[in-house]
């Protein structure tokens, strides 16, 4: 943004990035926290493509450039498809007429770039199949009508075009100061074209566009993508409170500060049942995983034991060291609708019969999981499992079964 905006610009939205981005979930969703800065250096490559001025190799390298990052970003998470689709149009718009074929086709060599170096890697590995069909076939399955169907008849709504509207906006309420700033950016366009670039408007436009196509695709069902739309917002807002408040010279550095403070209270305020994490689901309960991992191992698991959680607390894993006993391990491949090529995930898992089965609540589920597995699987624990051992956390209960035959 110092670069193709203003100082004022940056230093607002330096300051609010992390305030912004923390706070809505920011700290349970590893792949949204990775993927922005891919998408935030795509579309920095891309003004630099489109400014004023620039040498033509410079252009062509930061096209190139601005799909390597984009392409990046599509490993991560696969709707930044419509990021892509942004900067690609962006390089329509605003790149040199007899030069747009070489800006097109350099932006898509880098975009695929990544995902033929993953390609290559797995096809060396000898897993390209099975990668491509989780990648690609299985993912695309993920919105299938079956799948839809097995949420239920209560989420049905969530898949509607209201429900997906419904879903986008309603949760942005903690952004409402960066929703009003963008949408004074847009009415004082007039007065902001004095200080501030509107190309770099255009491309934030744009951006924002693009990624609430994105959320609304996901049907806005996790807080966490909303993480999308920050980066945008924040430009077209750090325009209008940098730039196009109609405050005495002398009082403007003070009208900057205080919309810095406002910007980060409203959020506090609004969101302040939810900061950092929007629900025990996503954020987990992680002294409680803790402890659960701390008894498997005073109960004797090894790493070469088989360990199965069956619906939260996959940390477990991870802190213990154990493998589950099936490649679906996942609550959304055992427990919900979830094409694999097992066709029956769930009953894998447990006819391997794991050393131990470390069950959370399970009067609490998730709207993805169906009661009758969670059930089905408590019957098949009832028979072949004891109960070793209860952790019960602040956030949610554990119960770790032994297998016994």
């Amino acid at each position: 943004m110092r670069a193709n905006g203003t100082q004022r610009a940056a230093l607002w939205i330096a300051v609010l990035y992390p305030v912004y981005t923390l706070t809505l979930a920011g700290t349970v969703t590893s792949a949204m926290m990775l993927q922005l800065p891919l998408l935030i250096l795509a579309f920095a490559a891309v003004l630099a493509a489109v400014r004023e001025g620039e040498e033509p190799e410079k252009r062509l390298r930061q096209a190139f450039i601005a799909g390597l990052f984009v392409g990046a970003a599509g490993m991560v998470k696969q709707t930044a498809i419509f990021e892509a689709a942004a900067v690609f149009t962006l390089l329509c718009i605003y790149g040199e007429r007899r030069r747009l074929l070489a800006l097109g086709g350099l932006f898509v060599l880098g975009a695929g770039l990544p995902a033929a170096a993953f390609s290559l890697y797995f096809l060396a590995a000898g897993h390209f199949r099975e990668m491509f069909e989780a990648v690609v076939v299985l993912a695309a399955q993920r919105t299938s009508p079956d799948v839809l169907a097995g949420y239920g008849p209560a989420a049905a709504y969530n898949f509607t075009i209201l429900g997906s509207l419904e879903n986008t906006f309603l949760p942005s309420a903690p952004l409402i100061f960066l929703w009003g700033g963008a949408a004074f950016a847009v009415l004082r366009l007039k007065r902001l074209r004095q200080a501030f670039p509107v190309h770099v408007l255009v491309v934030a436009g744009l951006w924002l566009v693009a990624s609430l196509v994105g959320v609304m695709a996901g049907r806005g069902l996790c807080t966490y993508y909303l993480l999308a739309i920050v980066p945008p917002l924040l430009v077209l807002a750090a325009a209008f409170f940098s730039h196009g408040l109609e405050v005495a010279p002398r009082n403007r550095q003070a009208a900057f500060v205080l919309s810095l403070m406002a910007a980060a209270l409203s959020m506090i305020y609004v969101d302040h049942h939810d900061l950092f994490s929007p629900n025990a689901f996503l954020a987990g309960d992680f002294p409680a995983t803790r402890q659960v991992s701390r008894k498997l191992l005073d109960l004797g698991l090894t790493p070469v034991d088989r360990l199965l959680v069956l619906n939260r607390g996959l940390a477990v894993y991870t802190e213990t060291g154990a493998l589950p006993p099936s490649p679906y391990f996942h609550p959304t491949q055992l427990l919900g609708i979830f094409h694999t090529p097992s066709p029956d995930p769930l009953g894998e898992a447990l006819n391997a019969n794991p050393r131990f089965i470390v069950i959370a609540d399970p009067q609490v589920w998730h709207i993805t999981e169906q009661r009758s597995r969670i059930d089905r699987a408590l019957d098949y624990v009832g028979k072949h499992y004891r109960a070793a051992a209860a952790i019960t956390g602040a956030r949610d209960s554990y119960t770790i079964y032994e297998y016994v035959g």
